[in-house]
């Protein structure tokens, strides 16, 4: 049986799960962070920035060729070291 106490208490937790929905904050989801904390809802265009960065140091960036989709730059780059994976073997067996 749950008690008054219990009841009281996750009615009170659900109201600040509630507040911090209402200001912004997302329940941490990111595997390599595992917080289980809350974060401000701009972190994800952070993110997304750093890939997008990363990307651009690597010779792939966001442009209207690759329509700004993250997944075609990173498939194109992917497909850039399958290449360059390729041609070492190539050359190592030549």
């Amino acid at each position: 049986m749950i008690s008054d106490q219990e009841i009281d208490m996750t009615q009170g937790e659900q109201e600040m799960v509630n507040l911090l929905r209402r200001n912004g904050f997302v329940p941490c989801d990111i595997p390599a962070c595992n917080c289980g904390s809350w974060h401000p809802r701009y972190g994800l265009p952070e993110r997304m920035r750093e890939i997008a960065n990363a990307l651009e140091d690597a010779g792939h960036p966001l442009t209207n060729e690759n329509g700004h989709l993250v997944l075609a730059a990173l498939n194109a780059l992917i497909a850039e070291r399958d290449a360059l994976k390729q041609e070492t073997i190539d050359w190592s067996i030549t």
